[in-house]
């Protein structure tokens, strides 16, 4: 989460983003596959939804690095969700950048390179029930490094809280509340 992109960069990622989902549209045009094609467009509008209401959360360095994530290199790819009304959180911005920052790194070293791994990060925005949610899905191959880095930062003393945690060999749910 650290790399600046210039113009050239973003563009040639972007331009490969979008050739590699107008190939995926168009050969399942080509096998008569439309209910997949409908399904892939509907993908795109809430990817580009979420992406837009990211961008207005007024955390710009953290929406910036999130929306570039997956064009650097690690084990996972990140799905990126906002749920309920956009809000300004720009008093979290810091905190959640460190937060994220030292998630995704935990999880580049434990999860498995055999397999596919996902990560969903959510924000939750509804009302005055502010969260931010990370939901990995794939192999784990050392549970205890995360619930001792768990253990290790309960009482961060940022402007967030554990608000949820839960782990198995597949699957790590963080939840983090904001709180004012």
């Amino acid at each position: 989460m650290t790399k600046k992109w210039d113009v050239v960069d973003l563009l040639r990622h972007s331009r490969h983003d979008w050739l590699n989902v107008i190939q995926l549209i168009k050969g399942n045009i080509a096998l008569h596959r439309l209910e997949r094609v409908d399904e892939i467009i509907d993908e795109i509008i809430q990817k580009a939804q979420n992406e837009s209401k990211l961008s207005d959360l007024k955390i710009p360095a953290l929406a910036s690095e999130l929306l570039t994530i997956n064009w650097e290199n690690h084990l996972y790819e990140i799905e990126l969700e906002v749920i309920g009304d956009v809000q300004d959180l720009s008093a979290y911005e810091q905190s959640l950048q460190v937060w994220c920052k030292k998630i995704f790194s935990l999880l580049d070293d434990v999860c498995s390179n055999s397999c596919e791994n996902q990560l969903l990060l959510t924000f939750y925005l509804v009302e005055d029930d502010l969260s931010v949610s990370f939901d990995f899905q794939g192999e784990i191959q050392n549970q205890a490094v995360i619930k001792d880095w768990i253990r290790a930062n309960e009482k961060t003393g940022t402007n967030m809280t554990i608000k949820e945690f839960v782990m198995n060999s597949e699957e790590v749910l963080l939840t983090l509340a904001l709180v004012k």
